[in-house]
């Protein structure tokens, strides 16, 4: 059941209310999820922010990518993640989505990325271990997602 769509500008939102099925599966209308390339296989990013009682969902990658998640503690300095981020070009990692916030009380920060490997040259555990030699990254954790 289409409620609205409302349009600024160059962007349209659509507004839509769903029932949430059996085991909070959520159910996206057909036609919604065809204008926002949401396919069999897709893989979603989804925030949920518990103050607001919001959920938000992102395309990240079409189905058939190679994803992992990257978890790292950087020394909190300019150029650190610019490092990183050459580590994951020098290997042709693509980083899909990344989000970094400073410790507090702390000279780190934090960094979590997903990354597409499907043309990576190096395999997730040979990455781990490039991060782990590198001067401005304290701790590592690799995740391959689904």
């Amino acid at each position: 059941m289409r409620v609205w769509s409302l349009f600024t500008g160059d962007l349209t939102r659509v507004y839509d209310i769903i029932k949430i099925e059996e085991n909070g599966i959520i159910k996206l209308p057909d036609d919604i999820a065809t204008e926002i390339g949401i396919v069999k296989g897709a893989y979603l990013l989804v925030e949920a922010d518990e103050r607001s009682k919001e959920l938000s969902f992102e395309r990240i990658a079409v189905p058939g990518k190679n994803l992992a998640e990257i978890t790292l503690v950087l020394q909190d300095k300019p150029g650190a993640l610019a490092d990183v981020a050459l580590e994951l070009g020098n290997a042709d990692i693509n980083i899909l989505f990344n989000e970094s916030d400073e410790i507090r009380f702390s000279n780190l920060s934090a960094l979590l990325a997903i990354v597409d490997m499907s043309k990576s040259r190096i395999s997730a555990e040979e990455l781990k271990t490039h991060f782990e030699k590198m001067k401005v990254v304290k701790q590592v954790e690799i995740r391959q997602i689904g």
